[in-house]
């Protein structure tokens, strides 16, 4: 940060960007330059002896060398210059524009030397020896390549956003709480942003409903920023790398007191076991049923997770045989929407292990707040099952996306709301099901059988949901939610679905701690760690590269400093940028943390539905184990930065870390909250 300003407009990069692609540049040319100097040493005789305009050759050639070493020089120098000063002090980069303005000078006579390299090689040099001609010609064949992929980066990366020009920019930094509100122009930005990423979603009235809503959440959520994306990554791989170091810290801080852990006995299969912080865990709440109700949660993606997790190496083989290929009618009995072979309806079959004369109805309509589900007679667990299918297309992605607070009537418990975009999928399937008298046909094919509502990610939600909806009507129905989203329903709501719903969380699912509060709160963090960190940008991204690749911390990872500006008695130019810049972080976060005041104060906040079972990976042996323990609501009420994040949401490595815990016979402990946190400093100091 700031943003880069050339040609009199901000891009949507920073100064200290060019550091990996310069790299690349360099290296590239330098090879280039290496190569073609060899092959050109090695047949420049027989450009003299066997082509009658070879001259044209030998001109190409050399042009082309003296370009090589002028880029490769210009690129030294970009990287050098990218190089200085940390995220915050762009002081020390201040030059950059003027490298960069020469590079693209540069770059003009380059492509025309090119062209003119084309010509020559494939016209007028027909009778010249082949292997010249040929190095010719994968020479400007090379070259128009790398042109077309700084072209494509430019348009991608620098052109995305409109910019402001250098005035409005200091006025802005004069001016910047008044700049930063959201204005009517910004939020129709956004508007047309979303409609262009959701560009296959049907255009109707609750869409363009739908879009204005994201638009103001978006212009919200982004104002009074001033961070270019790879600013955002960098403070992400700060931020990871403080909660590892938290939570080690947390580790050594608790002692190692078996007899103070409490019960060893498995909570889930021992009810009658209660810890005074957490609720009674019903006695349907067992890893077995876990295990077994989520194969009808992943069952229900259709064949696109069977044949990618399920079963990736016969997956499709193993379809056919439930598939019936050409029966291109809108409904096949009670199976609605599916395609033309019934490929969702084969897999959920080859998933769960039902026959179809067990399901009851399936429909596959899926739009914004309509989503796919399935009830079946599971007769092995004697249960009538509804099973929602979780995202998986864009429609679904808008509907997580509509987070504003929806009424819940529900009798005796006050400030009832929950996600609107899910609530309304829950409502439509509840619709749907009493509409059809659906629930009614399922029970009077299985008399005494349980009502059971299962789902993962946004299907989870909708489940949980839905079980609250229908609990006065089925006070005895259960409800499997795995992965659930973070925001979801009020404190009040969870509680009162505590008797009726089991959520499981896998390790640090990011989907389960993700919300508008909790990604306010990202935000606030990441301007925080930007803010006190003392490594340029490069070595941050390395360390973070080191720490994917290899799965530890590299000597990087293990120094990154914070701290503030020291005071001191001369000041340069560089350090007055270097305090107009902190300046202007300082006031991003200032305007940051007054804005996230508002949506506190604007949004109710919203937590995991019902009793909580968090499945972790174990930190007590190298192998792959996990422990699992029940867990409060606002245990998920911060996103923890990892490289599992995203991993531990897939369904699929969930249920391997149940079946795990079900071999093992591993114990589940119940865990209230503690305060042991607030005792630890989450600052990363250098000794």
């Amino acid at each position: 940060m700031p943003q880069l300003v050339l040609f009199n407009r901000s891009w949507n990069i920073g100064s200290d960007d060019f550091v990996f692609s310069g790299v690349v540049d360099c290296v590239l040319r330098i090879a280039w330059f290496v190569v073609v100097l060899v092959m050109y040493c090695v047949y420049n005789n027989d450009i003299d002896d066997d082509c009658s305009n070879g001259i044209y050759l030998h001109v190409y050639f050399i042009g082309l060398f003296v370009f090589l070493v002028i880029t490769a020089v210009l690129g030294a120098a970009i990287v050098h210059i990218s190089m200085q000063g940390t995220i915050a002090d762009s002081g020390k980069r201040r030059k950059l524009p003027v490298f960069l303005y020469a590079r693209l000078i540069v770059a003009v006579p380059e492509i025309v030397w090119n062209a003119l390299g084309t010509y020559w090689a494939f016209v007028t040099a027909h009778d010249c020896h082949r292997t010249i001609v040929n190095i010719a010609k994968g020479t400007v064949l090379f070259g128009w390549v790398v042109l077309i992929i700084c072209v494509i980066a430019g348009v991608i990366i620098y052109n995305l956003y409109t910019g402001k020009n250098k005035k409005q920019m200091r006025i802005g930094m004069r001016s910047f709480r008044r700049g930063s509100r959201r204005t009517f122009s910004h939020t129709k930005q956004w508007e047309k942003r979303c409609k262009c990423m959701f560009i296959c979603a049907r255009d109707d009235d609750r869409s363009t409903s739908v879009f204005s809503t994201l638009a103001e959440l978006s212009a919200d959520y982004f104002k009074g920023v001033d961070l270019v994306p790879t600013d955002v990554i960098a403070g992400l791989i700060l931020l990871s790398r403080q909660q590892e170091r938290k939570r080690q810290q947390l580790r050594i801080y608790i002692p190692d007191d078996k007899e103070k852990k409490g019960p060893t006995e498995d909570m889930v299969d021992a009810p009658d076991v209660i810890c005074e912080c957490l609720p009674a865990q019903r006695d349907w709440m067992t890893l077995n049923n876990m295990s077994h109700f989520l194969k009808f949660a992943i069952g229900s993606y259709g064949w696109p997770f069977y044949v990618t997790l399920v079963n990736p190496v016969l997956g499709a083989c193993s379809l056919c045989s439930q598939c019936k290929c050409f029966s291109c009618r809108d409904d096949q009995g009670s199976v609605f929407k599916d395609n033309c072979c019934m490929c969702n309806t084969a897999a959920f079959k080859k998933t769960t292990g039902l026959r179809h004369d067990d399901i009851v109805y399936a429909c596959f309509k899926n739009d914004i707040y309509e989503l796919p589900f399935y009830v079946v007679i599971d007769r092995d667990s004697n249960s009538v099952v509804v099973a929602i299918r979780g995202t998986l297309s864009l429609q679904d992605v808008i509907t997580d996306l509509v987070i504003e607070r929806g009424n819940l009537d529900i009798t005796g418990v006050l400030c009832a709301c929950a996600h609107n975009g899910i609530l309304q999928s829950a409502m439509y399937i509840k619709q749907t099901l009493e509409k059809k008298a659906i629930l009614e046909t399922a029970f009077s094919q299985a008399e005494g059988a349980d009502l059971v509502i299962t789902g993962h990610s946004l299907g989870a939600g909708a489940a949980a949901l839905l079980a609250i909806l229908l609990k006065p009507t089925y006070p005895k129905l259960k409800c499997f939610a795995f992965s659930p989203p973070g925001e979801l329903v009020s404190p009040a709501v969870s509680k009162y679905a505590e008797d009726i719903v089991c959520s499981v969380v896998l390790g640090d699912d990011i989907i389960s701690r993700q919300g508008m509060l909790m990604m306010d709160d990202l935000k606030i963090n990441i301007i925080k760690s930007i803010h006190e960190t003392r490594l340029p940008k490069y070595q941050i991204f390395a360390s973070g590269c080191w720490r994917m690749c290899c799965g530890r911390a590299g000597t990087l990872d293990e120094n990154i400093e914070y701290g503030h500006i020291e005071n001191g008695s001369t000041k340069t130019k560089d350090s007055n940028k270097y305090e107009m810049n902190r300046c202007s972080l300082e006031m991003s976060l200032t305007e940051c943390m007054a804005h996230s005041q508002q949506i506190k104060s604007t949004y109710q906040p919203l937590v995991l539905p019902g009793q909580i079972l968090h499945v972790e990976p174990s930190h007590d042996s190298g192998d792959e184990t996990f422990t699992a323990a029940w867990k409060l609501p606002d245990t998920f009420t911060e996103i923890i930065v990892s490289p599992d994040m995203l991993a531990h949401h897939f369904p699929d490595a969930l249920l391997d870390a149940i079946d795990e815990l079900r071999e093992k016979n591993t114990p589940v402990q119940p865990v209230s909250r503690t305060k042991v946190e607030d005792k630890i400093d989450t600052r990363i100091t250098v000794e």
